[in-house]
């Protein structure tokens, strides 16, 4: 320190020096302090370089590679930490001046172009990839710190995109298992009373992929079913049970319904108080249905032999009624039925009423429960079901566009099923079933269906064992009390005979025919005839025509009896049912009147012969008055004379058609085969100069046969047949159409004219005797003409009749067989 003796210069001097160690002190100062800053800063990064390295993701720095063009087409690594160098398989101080397409050359291109898109655009950029090379998936954070330069983290994200795969792929199984099972879950929160779905559980219950109202949820349910479900609900959030329930559900998006099966689990906390809930719903649908349809069809069968049951054990039609009834309510769930048939007044008529359908019947206090009316006019509604024969379908019958009201007393109807009961493709009754819980549908139409058919069959097999029962009943009665004997034969042996029988054979008692073969009474001589009738009965089912025979009494004599004999099941066998007229009477007065017929054919043509020489007599002295004393007679005697000539010309014709007419029966027959074409050309022929002064034509088929006939009489029946259809005829041209056709054992002929026709009340009359429809001043004729040719028709065992309609013509038919 200087004093007061020290000079200014030496202070100055002094100062300076210590102005010079005050600057040297500052050096050392800013050098200290640097060093320290220097110190600090690699300590700094000593720090950072051990966290860069302590890091468990891969961090790295890189930079960008251009090619001669400025384009950066790869990376060079400077800097990895160790997780780098483990991940990649290199020494972090051994990877300074590799690039990565060195490091990896099969790298996959994409992994550097969006790396060096990242170092260009400036921006931090984040991407996940999957490293083949590595077989690893990265989520990669990249950012540049200066131009060219790139800093890259890796995060190894392989182990949690695995169980992310997983995850997908079982959520993948899980949507496939609910889809494949129809099975949607759901989840209730129900703290917060919220509700969350699968998508099969949307799908099954046709709802959008949203949040549902409580409104919404609620519609869901089948209105019959929600008070149920609705508790069942209550209870699980309760924690008091399981949900677990088959109910029905409305569709949201087509209202169809649907069969679920629901079921759902509580989760309580650690206090105990209930929080949450899982379960499933299951549509059952297609399974349900088939139950149903199974338990339907099971019912139906055991109703319909229940039916059958009752064909047999039901005393009355009533009874019987009431069981398919019975059934009818069980199989559709109706609570009303009527059962009737069609009565011969075309009224429906009641066999049964169920009993609930009389218990709703106001009118039954009064009369009781067992008067109803017996018959309903077929009208309104029922006119589908019974008038038409179709089936009537209605689940609100009083807006039915043919309803026409209820009848006083009738039940309520708010629904109707009504089947025709139907016997081929006749309507014979009707099967009604009503008012069944929510209305019927397709199929309680078929089931009921099924039953009006087993009902009709059943009803049909209950009509024929009456009838058979009346049937057999009235065949004893009549059997027994039949004037004509009577037996039946069963194995050749008589068993059965009835007091008319007993009468003809001259028995007392039945057991005197009883045992005996038919062969026992019949007269041998007709044996051979009985055995051969027998076997075509008995052995091929021929029916057998009546035939002549002789039968022999107990007392030896024979009685002349006509025989019908049939095959038919009696008493749980085949039988021959016999019936024997006695005809000893008959026969004698057939006898007594061919006799007589031959004796009047006789007289008959003794008289018409004889009466021919008086007449010509008559007729010629006539004339010869006429022609000598014609100036002597006046005008008046002179049609006196005309009239007597012109009657005895009537008279003779009368005659000679009565002669001829007798001829028919009385003389012998010369039947030979005859060409009935040409046969017919030879009428034509004789009629020609007729033929063509009235103008007529004649058309005469092809193919008329050639038959066994009796020529002269066959041209006769041909000859009148034509001339009658030219006389009775006011046509100008006169037509004749004659045909033939084959029939069952012989020919058909027709004789066709455009006449003025006959009336039918007269188509027998004009084929008797002397039986005219007109006056002879009208048209000329004896009336024997068609008389002539039935008598002709029936000589050759043949049919002739008329089928004629006033001013239509008229169409003549014969019949004449093959064989005679």
């Amino acid at each position: 320190m200087p004093n007061k003796n020290t000079s200014r210069a030496e202070l100055l001097q002094e100062l300076a020096a210590v102005r010079s160690q005050l600057a040297d002190r500052g050096r050392q100062c800013e050098e200290l302090s640097g060093q320290l800053d220097r110190l600090r800063l690699e300590d700094r990064g000593s720090c950072l370089y051990r966290l860069f390295d302590a890091m468990m993701e891969g961090f790295c720095l890189a930079e960008l590679i251009f090619d001669k063009e400025g384009r950066p087409y790869d990376l060079r690594l400077t800097e990895i930490n160790k997780a780098t160098g483990l991940l990649l398989g290199i020494a972090p101080d051994k990877i300074k001046g590799i690039t990565a397409r060195q490091l990896f050359p099969k790298i996959d291109s994409t992994w550097i172009e969006m790396l060096v898109a990242a170092a260009l655009s400036g921006e931090p950029a984040k991407f996940k990839k999957y490293s083949e090379v590595l077989d690893k998936w990265f989520v990669v954070y990249a950012f540049s710190p200066q131009t060219g330069l790139l800093a890259i983290l890796f995060l190894d994200i392989t182990e949690s995109k695995q169980a992310e795969e997983e995850l997908k792929h079982s959520r993948l199984l899980l949507t496939v298992a609910e889809r494949l099972s129809h099975t949607g879950a759901w989840e209730w929160d129900i703290v917060d009373d919220r509700w969350e779905f699968s998508s099969e559980w949307l799908a099954i219950h046709g709802c959008p992929k949203r949040p549902l109202t409580p409104e919404e949820l609620l519609a869901l349910a089948h209105p019959e079913d929600r008070a149920a479900i609705t508790q069942a609900l209550e209870d699980l959030r309760q924690g008091i049970a399981r949900y677990d329930m088959i109910h029905r559900i409305v569709r949201m998006n087509d209202g169809k319904i649907r069969f679920v099966h629901g079921y759902g689990r509580f989760v309580r906390d650690a206090s105990g108080k209930v929080i949450k809930a899982y379960g499933f719903g299951r549509d059952i649908t297609e399974q349900k249905l088939t139950e149903i349809a199974t338990d339907r069809q099971n019912a139906l069968l055991r109703g319909v032999n229940r039916i059958f049951e009752a064909v047999v054990t039901s005393a009355g039609d009533q009874e019987f009624g009431n069981a398919c009834l019975n059934v009818a309510e069980e199989v559709t769930g109706s609570t009303l039925s009527f059962l009737g048939e069609i009565g011969p007044d075309g009224g429906l008529h009641d066999i049964a009423i169920s009993n609930p359908t009389w218990k709703a019947c106001p009118v039954n206090g009064k009369e009781g429960s067992d008067r109803f009316p017996k018959n309903f006019h077929i009208r309104g509604i029922y006119s589908d079901g019974v008038g038409k024969g179709t089936v009537l379908l209605t689940n609100d019958p009083a807006s039915h566009p043919r309803s026409v009201g209820l009848p006083p007393g009738h039940p309520p109807l708010y629904s109707l099923l009504g089947v025709p009961l139907k016997q081929g493709e006749r309507t014979v009754g009707l099967i009604a079933v009503g008012n069944r819980d929510g209305g019927y549908g397709p199929e309680d139409q078929e089931t009921l269906e099924v039953l009006a058919r087993v009902i009709s069959e059943a009803l049909a097999r209950r009509h024929a064992e009456e009838a058979m029962r009346v049937g057999e009943i009235r065949y004893r009665s009549l059997f027994m009390h039949s004037p004509d004997a009577i037996y039946i034969n069963q194995q050749d042996r008589i068993t059965l005979v009835n007091d008319a029988c007993l009468r003809l054979f001259g028995a007392e008692t039945a057991e005197e025919l009883l045992g005996k073969t038919p062969y026992d009474l019949f007269h041998a001589d007709y044996h051979p005839v009985i055995r051969r009738r027998i076997h075509r009965m008995r052995e091929l089912g021929q029916p057998q025509s009546l035939y002549e025979a002789k039968i022999v009494r107990l007392d030896g004599g024979t009685v002349d009896v006509e025989v019908t004999a049939a095959h038919f099941p009696f008493a749980d066998s085949n039988a021959i049912h016999v019936i024997l007229r006695d005809i000893t009477s008959r026969k004698r007065a057939a006898e007594n009147l061919e006799r007589s017929n031959k004796e009047l054919e006789q007289f008959a043509y003794a008289v018409s012969h004889d009466l021919q020489e008086p007449l010509r007599s008559v007729v010629g002295f006539l004339q010869l008055l006429q022609l000598r004393y014609s100036d002597r007679i006046d005008e008046k005697g002179q049609q006196f004379i005309d009239r007597a000539v012109a009657a005895s010309h009537r008279m003779q014709t009368l005659i000679r058609e009565l002669l001829s007419l007798s001829r028919v029966t009385t003389r012998p027959g010369t039947f030979l085969p005859t060409d009935l074409r040409y046969l017919v050309e030879t009428v034509l022929e004789n009629l020609e100069s007729t033929l063509r002064e009235k103008h007529a034509h004649v058309v005469v088929c092809a193919d008329l046969p050639s038959l066994t006939v009796d020529p002269s009489l066959i041209e006769s029946l041909f000859q009148n047949l034509i001339i009658n259809g030219i006389k009775y005829n006011d046509s100008f041209r006169p037509r004749i159409e004659i045909n033939c056709r084959p029939c069952e054992n012989g020919y058909e002929f027709t004789v066709k004219d455009n006449g003025i026709g006959v009336p039918p009340r007269f188509h027998e009359r004009i084929f008797m005797v002397f039986q005219r429809l007109h006056t002879t001043e009208e048209y000329q004729g004896t009336g024997l003409g068609l008389a002539l040719c039935r008598k002709i028709v029936e000589r050759h065992n043949g049919r002739l009749w008329v089928e004629s309609q006033p001013g239509e013509g008229s169409t003549f038919h014969f019949f004449l067989p093959t064989t005679r």
